[in-house]
């Protein structure tokens, strides 16, 4: 499933999500360091995405694998 989805990715992003005009950035400081904090505390697997850009408050579609219930990308 996941290499499906890297597959389609790459096709809709060939030059890279964060060089993309369709790749909207996260709205505010608060809410793009809430979810890189969460991204940062992950004990999941990150196998696509990831990428983060504080200056352009861009973080890349991601995902992660192997996450429990208890993670912190479980939080609200």
């Amino acid at each position: 499933m996941v290499e499906a989805f890297q597959q389609v990715y790459s096709s809709f992003y060939p030059e890279g999500a964060a060089n993309s005009s369709s790749i909207a950035r996260i709205v505010s400081d608060n809410a793009f360091n809430r979810l890189k904090g969460l991204l940062e505390n992950t004990k999941g697997e990150i196998v696509l995405g990831g990428e983060v850009d504080a200056s352009q408050k861009f973080m890349a579609p991601t995902i992660v694998k192997n996450v429990k219930m208890d993670d912190a990308l479980m939080q609200s």
